[in-house]
């Protein structure tokens, strides 16, 4: 039962839940430095109103969403009270634990796993990747165009369970296949040979022997380019017919849902019980797709 909890108020004051029996509790998220900070606001006005009437807000902070939390509790007391006078409980900071998280690939605009050299920009993600291990979520990383060359850092760095393919597994004996996408359509043949190319072990030896600054710039460049390729939003209603051809060929196998990437496309597609999913992507939609008890969702992260 909650009455049986003892949890910690930001500033040390340990609090037996007992003395809410009988209140009605109103439990919310909170953290200094996202878009709903300003909810500080309506919930001291609801506390104000409402409390003599048997009713509790208990806020707690946390920082495992976009470190939007940083600061020790002194600095959340503070805050709260300088800029909107929090009268109601606020409790220690909180860890989300538990859960997987899949990276469908191309997560890093380019990604080359030089031994000593971390790309420009990416330290901070990298921290957040590993806070998300270290609080018990599970990550499966599917390597894509963009980031294909990890030689064992995601896996070494924050422990990602690394895909060079694709990655299947069941759920509630529905089998799910999660793949980046690349290549599938029929006329990507010239791009099909670039592939096989720039993956080759002669190749990676001559980018191993580029200076990371060089090799950052060509690859930054070649992003530019072929960033372009099978995006345009005049060809989406081609490409979401030929992929969503492959979803069908693939429910023939036995697969229930198909979460593809690459293409830059949005949307759940649900037919005769099958899915095919579009993952969407980081550089306009800002795309997450997730699964829980109440099936399959997909939105912009920050409505998460």
């Amino acid at each position: 039962m909650i009455y049986d909890f003892f949890l910690k108020k930001a500033g040390g004051e340990c609090i037996d839940f007992s003395i809410y029996k009988g209140r009605t509790l109103l439990f919310v998220n909170v953290a200094s430095f996202c878009n709903f900070t300003k909810q500080y606001k309506t919930l001291q006005m609801l506390h104000e109103k409402f409390s003599s009437q048997n009713f509790s807000i208990l806020a707690f902070p946390c920082n495992d969403f976009f470190n939007q939390e940083p600061g020790f509790e002194d600095k959340i007391i503070e805050f709260c009270n300088v800029e909107y006078g929090v009268t109601f409980d606020v409790f220690e900071k909180i860890k989300n634990t538990g859960g997987t998280l899949v990276l469908g690939g191309d997560f890093f605009d380019f990604w080359f796993d030089y031994r000593f050299v971390i790309p420009s920009g990416y330290i901070d993600i990298i921290e957040q990747l590993r806070q998300l291990n270290k609080s018990g979520i599970t990550i499966h990383y599917i390597l894509g165009n963009h980031d294909y060359w990890d030689f064992g850092f995601f896996n070494n760095d924050f422990d990602a369970k690394v895909h060079p393919s694709d990655l299947e597994f069941y759920d509630n004996k529905s089998k799910i296949l999660v793949s980046h996408g690349d290549g599938l359509l029929k006329n990507d043949y010239s791009y099909r040979l670039m592939k096989k190319i720039i993956r080759s072990r002669f190749c990676i030896f001559l980018f191993k022997n580029f200076h990371p600054d060089w090799g950052c710039a060509l690859a930054k460049k070649v992003s530019k380019v072929s960033g372009n390729y099978n995006h345009h939003d005049q060809q989406s209603r081609e490409i979401r017919a030929e992929l969503i051809e492959y979803a069908r060929s693939q429910w023939q196998m036995g697969i229930s849902t198909i979460l593809l990437g690459h293409y830059h496309q949005i949307g759940i597609i649900e037919e005769k019980g099958n899915y095919v999913i579009f993952m969407g992507d980081w550089l306009k939609h800002f795309t997450v797709t997730r699964l829980d008890e109440n099936g399959w969702w997909q939105g912009n992260w920050e409505e998460i």
